[in-house]
């Protein structure tokens, strides 16, 4: 809690725990379930696998992301109207903010990490800038916001 105003703080890096409880609570607001979600990394994003579905979930560390999530589901969708192979975003509502994150939900591409070639990328390349350019995804600061239930924390 900050003292001097009664309220708590958001921190600007995400932490396992927090994010997880965001990620739960996004997940379920968008009927997902995010039950026994591996923690796959915790970087400048916290990223979880969901274990029934394969979804991958993205927590930011706090609101300020909202509009470069934005772009990137956007961009994401864009991508995929233009026929490129990338990481697809779920066809939800998204991005979500939960417990002062934003949480982003995607199709998970595979169960291990793997990396392609330089002539796979080439070729990637080269069909994305074949397509006119992308219209920059517009920020909305309508996202919904998933509430906490009346028992939870946080």
């Amino acid at each position: 809690m900050n003292a001097q105003r009664g309220v708590e703080a958001v921190p600007t890096t995400p932490d396992a725990t927090s994010a997880r409880r965001a990620l739960v609570a996004a997940a379920s607001h968008a009927g997902l379930d995010a039950t026994g979600a591996e923690l796959v990394r915790v970087g400048s994003n916290a990223v979880f696998r969901l274990r029934g579905a394969p979804v991958i979930g993205r927590v930011a560390p706090s609101e300020d992301r909202l509009e470069s999530a934005t772009q990137e589901i956007g961009i994401a969708r864009w991508l995929l109207a233009a026929g490129v192979p990338a990481v697809r975003a779920l066809e939800i509502p998204q991005p979500l903010i939960s417990q002062g994150r934003v949480v982003t939900f995607w199709e998970s591409a595979s169960d291990v990490v793997e990396y392609g070639t330089t002539v796979e990328l080439g070729v990637l390349l080269r069909q994305l800038h074949a397509n006119p350019p992308a219209s920059a995804a517009s920020p909305r600061r309508d996202r919904p916001r998933v509430r906490p239930a009346p028992n939870s924390r946080g």
